[in-house]
């Protein structure tokens, strides 16, 4: 977990260096990461939909059609709000977000956590 957020930008090494494309560790380098980290980080008093928004606003290369098609086939309520979302269904909409970016690079802490395989029908 430390590595990843040193990759992502949100700490800083204690000693050595880290470069990523190019770029020592540094805030730069998170335009080039899209990190989804282990610990809860989204607005729990937030909607599915008010995320979506959110990163929208914040990260210029989210790309909501890529979510919308995410949340359809994970089959996540918009309208529902985070802190109602099971273990489950909070960690399929981390991996949601995370993927929506177009960042060359991807981190995932720990994505798997409280998932259930999907059942197809």
């Amino acid at each position: 977990s430390s590595l990843l957020k040193i990759i992502a930008g949100l700490a800083s090494p204690t000693s050595g260096t880290v470069i990523v494309n190019g770029e020592r560790d540094n805030r730069r380098i998170r335009k080039m990461v899209s990190f989804s980290s282990e610990q809860p980080f989204l607005y729990e008093f937030h909607t599915i939909e008010e995320t979506i928004q959110f990163y929208e606003g914040v990260f210029p290369d989210f790309q909501r059609a890529r979510a919308e098609e995410l949340l359809a086939l994970l089959r996540l309520d918009r309208r529902q709000r985070i802190e109602t979302l099971s273990k489950g269904n909070y960690s399929r909409l981390k991996i949601a977000l995370t993927i929506s970016r177009i960042a060359p690079l991807l981190l995932l802490d720990e994505p798997f956590t409280g998932l259930d395989p999907l059942v197809c029908e």
